[in-house]
């Protein structure tokens, strides 16, 4: 009764299935650019809050969320998955995760290594890693325009940590979408890495000619 009261004096009322679909479209869309609860939270309290709908107890914001992420990443890995072929999956299997015999390493664990100092060798290492990357014959088009940066770098972070070994043991819906992400945003690094490493290797030939210039004046 006292609750009822209240409701009315504050001009709120109880969630209702009509609310609670409307409520899940608009978490997906919001798990679209970012899967942390920590900011999901706020932003769904906050749609609740303008729609004067009590807000609801329990676990009711873990299992929202819970729902929420899991359909952003099944729609991502089902989007990368239409668009492989054989050939990729067999790239990735064959020479990406493939332990290479006279290094004993992966393709993967040589694309996960960081770029070097700005110098012809650095310059040559990340040449050799996007002729890998370029062996996949992924298309631009292979990731969602609709899925933001942020969400990308956190399943990136999840082939990053992995030895091959883990990421081997993973099942081919995980795996192929998970290799495929690190390798579209590995791809844009290395290329950034270059220009980097290009203007900084010409600004040392520059700086290198001016002490010459100047010693010979």
């Amino acid at each position: 009764k006292y609750r009822q009261e209240i409701r009315e004096f504050y001009g709120t009322r109880l969630l209702k299935d009509a609310d609670h679909t409307k409520l899940e479209s608009h978490v997906y869309k919001l798990a679209l650019e970012t899967i942390s609860v920590e900011k999901l939270e706020p932003k769904i309290i906050d749609w609740l809050k303008k729609a004067k709908i009590e807000l609801p107890h329990g676990v009711f914001f873990a299992n929202l969320i819970k729902k929420a992420v899991l359909n952003t990443q099944n729609y991502l890995f089902e989007y990368i998955t239409k668009s492989l072929n054989p050939t990729i999956h067999s790239y990735i299997d064959e020479i990406l995760l493939g332990t290479n015999d006279s290094t004993g390493e992966t393709s993967l664990t040589f694309l996960k290594q960081d770029s070097g100092k700005s110098n012809r060798d650095s310059i040559s290492v990340e040449i050799q890693k996007l002729h890998v990357i370029h062996g996949m014959n992924i298309g631009s088009f292979v990731i969602p325009l609709d899925i933001s940066p942020n969400i990308l770098k956190f399943y990136r972070r999840k082939i990053a940590s992995d030895t091959p070994e883990q990421i081997r043991s993973r099942s081919k819906e995980i795996r192929y979408p998970l290799v495929i992400i690190f390798a579209y945003l590995k791809k844009q690094e290395i290329i950034d890495n270059l220009a980097d490493h290009v203007i900084n290797f010409i600004h040392k030939i520059k700086k290198q000619a001016e002490k010459v210039e100047s010693a010979l004046n």
